[in-house]
């Protein structure tokens, strides 16, 4: 089959360099797997289109070999062409006055060093990671804060089929080791706009290289074997964590300097690493519920399924946006949410909910996340649902829910308890004057709403009646509350444990209505954790009276509870939020931030949760 084919590409494209049962073990730096009966390396992009246009014609599957640095080799021999962009094109750096254009086989340190040699600067923070452009930009290689895409003006290449293909920087999403340049597609060229090389260029890249010998354990390796979680959970310290340094099957074997570095210790196999690499996985998804990505990739695709098929991940569905007035802070949350958790392995579904229903996403998953803000997810409406058919969901039930969301419920519990908060009265009409005792100033409060929507300050008897009327916009009936004048803190409660109080100073003059909270338009509102002008006595108490109230309205996974701390030492409970804001910059995240929870920990310790109810 092998000369059959060799042949057939000779006589259709005669120019191409063909070499048959080269060996995996001499191309990868792993060093691992057997030989290769087509290696093909196309000089120029006119040769590379009419190479995959041939495959197309004739059926006939292929995949890419950069610099061999994150490759696993396969134990059998390759069923599929194997193209090497290294040569010719390929392999060539062209400077303009601004621009500078570079072949995707280019390697990545001689493309640093380059530029530096051409006064182009920018990218000593890369230096030393090994691969070429091409597969650099495809997993959005980055360190330092810095990424290779961070320069990208355009990219070239051709899709499967052979054809032209070619995308701005702008075009592509670019995350967290992620790109969205389309699988199909094989890099050719890319243009990069690098600002003048700095004084000290060279030595920065030889210091980040001297840097990089020390930590990195010597031998046949594919560098970091799995993707880092996120800024501050780093897989190889999970791997560590997990105790699984040293630990060896076959010739494979973790290393003792780097965990994350799985090393080719003596003759090892695909199927050894393949092993090691799963072992690794389940004994981190035991220890801290993260299911580790590889970073490498396997030239076999049956490895890289059985690799997730050995240790699946959850499914997990993401419900978020709704029809109320908070749909555009719940999408911004529900995107971060998912985001967090496919970092953290989970296998994420995104739903945009555009009614109170359940959908089949909901009954296939693991456990559902509703990230829907006001009364679609806070109101126990679609818990209800969820809870009659038995699918398990992050959050308190539907009961606790509708509680929390009220606040005139929520006002009678806090009483009951005897927990501070301000005094109150319900208004069901705009004729009704203010009820006794309260006196102006006082806050008026659609009680079904969140993110301030509806709320009304009325200083003065005058604004009474036009105040009524706008809330009552919003509902029939309305809590009208003493005004206070504090300093106002919000206290997260994470699985029954109360984390930091965060302090919130809005602009100067302003309460912290929505404008303060999302849109910034008078100015940026200061949240401090710790506080710098809260007691550690009156934090305290704050955090004791989230507490009781989290275990009375019988919430679960978390909540959020909003105070005014007053000056006299006490504090005033105002309300709660049994799903709050859920992004990075949110308030229950910076809290639990500040306790050192990264992000995605918390979406996976709330998701973790829920999928043990379910056990």
């Amino acid at each position: 089959m092998t000369r059959n084919l060799n042949a057939l590409l000779l006589q259709e494209i005669p120019e191409l360099s063909i070499s048959e049962n080269s060996s995996w073990r001499e191309l990868t730096s792993l060093k691992v797997g057997a030989a290769i009966p087509l290696l093909i390396e196309p000089e120029n992009a006119v040769l590379l289109q009419k190479l995959l246009q041939f495959c197309a014609k004739h059926e006939i599957s292929w995949s890419v070999l950069g610099n061999g640095s994150n490759i696993i080799g396969s134990d059998s021999p390759s069923t599929t062409l194997v193209i090497r962009l290294s040569h010719g094109d390929f392999g060539s750096i062209c400077y303009g006055k601004e621009h500078v254009i570079v072949g995707a086989g280019v390697r990545l340190n001689e493309f640093i060093r380059d530029t530096a040699k051409n006064n182009f600067g920018g990218l000593s923070a890369l230096a030393g990671i090994p691969g070429t452009v091409g597969g650099s930009l495809k997993m959005n290689a980055g360190a330092h804060g810095v990424c290779l895409s961070d320069y990208l003006v355009e990219l070239g290449g051709f899709d499967r089929e052979g054809n032209p293909w070619s995308a701005m920087k702008g075009d592509i999403c670019w995350n967290y080791r992620y790109s969205s340049i389309p699988d199909d597609v094989l890099l050719t060229t890319a243009i990069f706009s690098l600002p003048t090389a700095a004084a000290d260029e060279d030595k920065q890249i030889s210091s980040e290289l001297r840097r990089r010998a020390t930590m990195e354990p010597r031998g046949h390796s594919a560098g970091c074997f799995f993707r880092n979680v996120s800024d501050c959970e780093s897989s190889g310290k999970l791997i560590e964590e997990a105790g699984c340094k040293n630990l060896a099957i076959g010739g494979a074997i973790v290393s003792s300097i780097h965990a994350n570095y799985l090393m080719n210790n003596h003759y090892a196999s695909e199927n050894d690493l393949l092993e090691l690499m799963i072992e690794v996985r389940r004994r981190v998804a035991e220890h801290f519920g993260f299911y580790l990505t590889p970073e490498v990739h396997f030239s076999n695709p049956d490895s890289y399924r059985r690799f997730f098929e050995e240790i699946p991940a959850p499914k997990v569905t993401v419900l978020k946006g709704g029809c109320g007035s908070e749909r555009e802070i719940s999408l911004i949350s529900g995107n971060a949410v998912a985001t967090a958790l496919r970092r953290a392995g989970y296998n994420v579904t995104e739903i945009d909910l555009t009614s109170m229903t359940i959908v089949p996403e909901m009954r296939s998953a693991d456990v559902v996340f509703p990230v829907l803000h006001g009364s679609w997810g806070e109101g126990g409406g679609i818990q209800e649902l969820m809870e009659a058919e038995g699918i398990e969901f992050i959050g308190s039930g539907s009961d606790s829910c509708r509680l929390v969301l009220d606040k005139i419920s929520s006002k009678e519990l806090m009483d009951e308890l005897n927990l501070p908060n301000a005094q109150w009265a319900t208004i069901n009409s705009a004729d009704q004057n203010l009820p006794e005792p309260l006196h102006f100033p006082v806050v008026v409060k659609p009680p079904l709403e969140g993110s301030t929507v509806g709320i009304e300050i009325v200083k003065t008897p005058e604004e009474w009646q036009t105040a009524l009327e706008r809330a009552l916009k919003f509902d029939s009936r309305l809590l009208v509350e003493e005004f206070i004048d504090g300093i106002e803190a919000t206290v997260g409660v994470i699985n029954g444990k109360a984390m930091a109080v965060i302090e919130i100073i809005p602009p100067k003059n302003k309460f912290y209505d929505y404008d303060a909270k999302y849109l910034h338009n008078d100015g940026e509102t200061l949240y401090l954790c710790p506080p710098a002008n809260i007691p550690v006595e009156q934090q305290k108490m704050a955090q004791e009276a989230a507490l009781t109230f989290y275990h009375a309205s019988n919430a679960r996974d978390l909540l959020r509870m909003d105070f005014f701390m007053k000056a006299d030492g006490s504090i005033s409970l105002l309300e709660g939020n049994s799903i709050p804001g859920f992004t990075g910059s949110s308030l229950v995240p910076k809290a639990a931030k500040q306790s050192g929870i990264s992000f995605e920990r918390l979406c996976v310790m709330l998701t973790q949760s829920a999928l043990q109810r379910g056990n």
